[in-house]
Parts: structure tokens; C-alpha cells; sequence
């Protein structure tokens, strides 16, 4: 069994005169980023994926985009297009045949098969899949009823370090961080502390232990283990 976990970021349509969204109904998220962490059978880490998307739909960036993903002009330079782009993360994850695919909520993957659409890509290839947020704020069993982020769970877990979130290959690294994590402990691989390694754009940097069941309740969570991460697996459409 292999795990391939991504994550996306998009572009929105942008009018510069008006100062406002100005966005193609057939497709308001154009994705501007592919990253992706594929994870062996013991939880190793067997190969990254991160790719920029030349823009087609919106070839300006919006302004908020910018803001919250850092993404600039200078980063797409040299990109190709969707499909090719698309094509390459297809052969990345199929590669091997036992493959379950997660993403942090399920707002990517409709977003995928929206930018598929629009391309014309014919895909039709049924996947095991794991919403990766549903996972965890069962796992965590946090005070609040809402689904948990991304960033509330690496802090939970005491990564403190979130100043790369919003970029698509280092939010895929911190989820299969999270999945990661998660598994070992409901395999009682965990006994008292698991070292990690946080990292930033070009190396590895730190490492920080995550402590036993007392810890996560002084952090605000309830650690559910008594589930089963199979029940977690559907087959949806790619």
C-alpha cells in the first residue's frame, strides 16, 4: 500500500481597473500548483511531487492570491501548461497499483475535476481516497464541533513552525505529516515521544517530539483511538 497525499493552490480571475473578482464560471479556481508527498507501506517517505501551472485562464495574479500563497510571477516562469503538468502528477501517483489518495478536505478534488473539465481531460479512473481533515478531527476529538485546519493540527502535534502553509508542496508534507502521525499512534508504534522533521524550502531543520495522551489535552484535544483508518477509505472518481 502506497499513499500519495497533495495539496493545490489556486488563481482567481482578477479585474485591476474595477479592483475586484472577476472570475470564468466554468472554472473559478484555476490551479496555479501541484505538491505531493507519496508515503510506502511503512509510512516512509518514497517521492515528492511539486510542479507550478503556466496560467490560461488568468494570466494575472490576483492580488489576494499573492498575498496568501506568496506565489509570483518569477515562480511560473519556465511552467507548463495544465494537462502536461496534470498528466505528470497522473504518472506520479499511479506508478504503483495499490495506491490511496488524500487531501486535506475535499475542496481539491472537486476543484481538480473542475480544471480536468475545462481542459478536456478525460480521466475516469476510480481511486481510493481519505479525507485527511475528516481523519483527523475525528482522531484529535478537539473542543470545538468544527472540522479542524490544517495548522491547528501540526500545533496540536507541536510543530510550530506554519509559515510555509498556503504553499502546495509544504501543506501536502504537513498533512502526510499529520496522517503519518496518526497511523503510528493506532498501531501503538508511538510509545512516548515520535520525532519529526519540519522543513523549510530547502532543507530539513528542526525536529520536535510529540508527547503521550496527556500532552494533547493540555493542547485541547482527546485522543479518539479507537478507530479504524480503513473506514476511512472510499472510492470516488479522479
Amino acid at each position: 500500500m502506497n499513499y500519495v497525499i497533495f495539496d493545490l493552490e489556486f488563481n482567481q480571475g482578477y479585474d485591476s481597473e474595477l479592483n475586484t473578482p472577476k472570475s470564468n464560471e466554468k472554472c473559478p479556481f484555476e490551479i496555479l500548483q501541484i505538491g505531493a508527498i507519496k508515503l510506502g507501506n511503512n509510512l516512509e517517505l518514497k517521492a515528492t511531487f511539486n510542479r507550478y501551472v503556466k496560467p490560461s485562464i488568468y494570466k494575472e495574479l490576483n492580488p489576494f492570491v499573492v498575498k496568501i500563497t506568496n506565489i509570483e510571477y518569477k515562480d511560473l516562469r519556465g511552467s507548463k501548461k495544465y494537462p502536461v503538468v496534470f498528466n505528470s502528477f497522473i504518472d506520479f501517483c499511479s506508478k504503483d497499483e495499490d495506491t490511496v489518495v488524500l487531501t486535506w478536505g475535499r475542496d481539491d478534488i472537486h476543484h481538480l475535476i473542475k480544471n480536468n473539465e475545462y481542459h478536456k481531460l478525460q480521466v475516469e479512473k476510480k481511486i481510493k481516497y481519505i479525507d485527511a481533515q475528516r481523519l483527523a478531527t475525528v482522531f484529535f476529538r478537539t473542543e470545538t464541533k468544527n472540522s479542524i485546519g490544517l495548522k491547528n493540527s501540526i500545533e496540536i502535534m507541536d510543530i510550530n513552525d506554519s509559515s510555509n502553509l498556503h504553499n502546495a508542496f509544504f501543506d501536502a508534507y504537513y498533512s502526510s505529516i499529520v496522517f503519518k502521525f496518526i497511523n503510528l499512534f493506532l498501531t501503538d508504534k508511538i510509545k512516548e515521544e515520535y520525532e519529526v522533521q519540519v522543513f523549510d524550502s530547502e532543507k530539513f531543520f528542526v525536529k520536535n517530539p510529540c508527547f503521550y495522551q496527556k500532552y494533547y489535552e493540555e493542547k485541547g484535544a482527546t485522543i479518539n483511538s479507537d478507530i479504524n483508518i480503513n473506514e476511512f477509505i472510499e472510492e470516488i472518481k479522479f
